[in-house]
């Protein structure tokens, strides 16, 4: 074991905790009671080898890993750590995340382990750094992956309905359709718009890694929202996303703005509340999105703001991260699933 010093809680038995060590002979490891969250044991890799300075152990948390696990991986840990105290004892299952802090992450192998120790069945987490060349393996691999899953939503999904549509148009001209067949063309080539609507939101979030994102669903509060502000300086996409908003709530009240200035004029003297959802785009063709937020964050009664952009660069999901007042980051086209979800 390259690094045998660790902590421990005064409940635990050293040599138990000793002997698992040896047997899985690894770099570091954690070792959680699942029953409590609490972290029984681990190594000082938190403090010399991840950058972490001085954690009260008596205090340690799973929450505190949160914050060493690249924020992209933490749900697929957090899942893991539901599903073990379910499985047999010493059922291992191996992850590979990303560790680190301050935006320098390095991927390990992750051993998550339940063996009963002291009268107890904690899960120990056993870490093993990876190689680069296996690092650029296993990033390799997930990227095949992915790509494998975007080229089937490009056949099979976005292909296969635009080719009903483009067949539609080619009849909807046709002298010999009746006007009760070409009102059932129509209503076919609705619902293959929708089911590409929704392709590309899948595209665009496997795209950019944000299929799931454990900060912003901490982030979000059931409150309700009286007013909707929406913030883009394309007209037509304004347009759009109020059908889709008025669908889902028709008698929501809702105001659109085309620049950042005359959106911070409005709020600053009609949001009384702080009860309004913004709709924020962070691409503009003088001051953006992110001008926005940081003169708004300073405002003395703010309300809550999705950014919604057509950026699947994952800098700007993560620089949105930092600002409070924002609850989510989604990329374009606005979806009524998130409507309804957002404000059920």
């Amino acid at each position: 074991m390259t690094n045998p010093h660790f902590y421990l809680q005064e409940d635990i038995h050293k040599d138990a905790i000793t002997h698992t060590l040896l047997k899985h002979c690894t770099n570091g490891f954690v070792c959680i009671d699942t029953a409590t969250n609490s972290i029984l044991a681990c190594s000082n890799h938190l403090e010399s080898f991840l950058g972490i300075p001085s954690f009260p152990f008596n205090n340690l948390t799973v929450a505190h890993l949160q914050n060493i696990i690249h924020p992209a991986d933490w749900h697929i840990v957090e899942a893991q750590l539901q599903q073990i105290p379910t499985l047999a004892t010493q059922t291992a299952v191996t992850l590979q995340v990303r560790i680190g802090s301050n935006n320098n992450f390095q991927t390990f192998e992750v051993k998550l382990v339940k063996e009963p120790i002291a009268q107890q069945m904690p899960v120990f987490a056993f870490i093993k750094h990876v190689l680069a060349n296996q690092t650029n393996h296993a990033g390799n691999s997930r990227e095949q992956i992915k790509l494998d899953e975007l080229a089937f939503i490009a056949s099979n999904e976005l292909g296969h309905e635009y080719a009903k549509i483009q067949s539609i148009i080619q009849l909807l001209d046709n002298k010999y359709i009746t006007d009760t067949e070409r009102t059932d063309l129509i209503g076919e080539a609705k619902k293959s718009i929708q089911i590409i609507n929704s392709s590309i939101f899948k595209f665009n979030h496997k795209l950019s890694y944000n299929q799931t994102d454990t900060h912003f669903e901490q982030e979000k509060n059931k409150q309700e929202y009286k007013k909707i502000v929406l913030i883009d300086d394309d007209v037509l996409t304004n347009v759009l996303n109020k059908k889709i908003i008025n669908t889902v709530l028709p008698d929501k009240p809702l105001h659109i703005f085309l620049n950042i200035d005359d959106a911070l004029v409005y709020l600053k003297e009609k949001d009384t509340e702080g009860d309004y959802m913004i709709f924020l785009d962070i691409n503009f063709p003088d001051r953006n999105g992110w001008d926005f937020l940081n003169e708004y964050k300073n405002f003395t009664i703010k309300s809550k703001v999705v950014v919604l952009s057509s950026s699947i660069d994952n800098r700007d999901r993560e620089k949105a991260r930092s600002y409070e007042l924002v609850i989510d980051y989604i990329t374009k086209p606005l979806s009524m699933e998130f409507i309804k979800a957002l404000f059920d």
